[in-house]
């Protein structure tokens, strides 16, 4: 297993059993985090340990209780890693019971994860991250080619 593989299962061990400062350890303070936007009061983007937290309060809040269990990882090259991941979680007022499949790309730098883009459709997941800059890519690299 490498390291970035081991590094998304501990993301997401950390993440379902709610445990907030292990799963930020794992990311950069520069992350850009895009979740799956069909859950209600998520928004498309978040930035930052600080975006992160947003998002993290706005998602589980309205659980009883999480679990995302990786069921498939698959490596695309030195800094992607792909999941499909089994999501389940019980409704804190409802009490009712859901599951949802996600697939989300991570993108890894240093050990630590960059980017986090999660999707309901395999195929959007590896468009996306075909379509993604290169790790270490930014605006003024781009700015420089012109």
């Amino acid at each position: 297993m490498t390291r970035n593989v081991e590094l998304v299962r501990q993301g997401t061990e950390a993440w379902s059993r709610g445990d907030y400062e292990a799963t930020l350890a794992l990311i950069d303070p520069a992350i850009v985090w895009r979740p799956v936007t069909a859950w209600p009061g998520i928004q498309p983007e978040y930035r930052g340990h600080t975006g992160v937290r947003r998002f993290w309060d706005a998602f589980r809040d309205p659980w009883e209780e999480i679990t995302l269990e990786p069921e498939e990882i698959r490596e695309l090259d030195e800094h992607r890693v792909l999941t499909r991941s089994h999501f389940r979680g019980v409704g804190r007022a409802s009490g009712v019971a859901t599951e949802a499949i996600a697939y989300t790309v991570w993108t890894i730098a240093d050990e630590k994860l960059i980017r986090f883009e999660s999707f309901t459709d395999e195929q959007a997941a590896l468009d996306a991250a075909e379509r993604a800059e290169p790790v270490g890519y930014t605006a003024n690299d781009r700015l420089r080619a012109h």
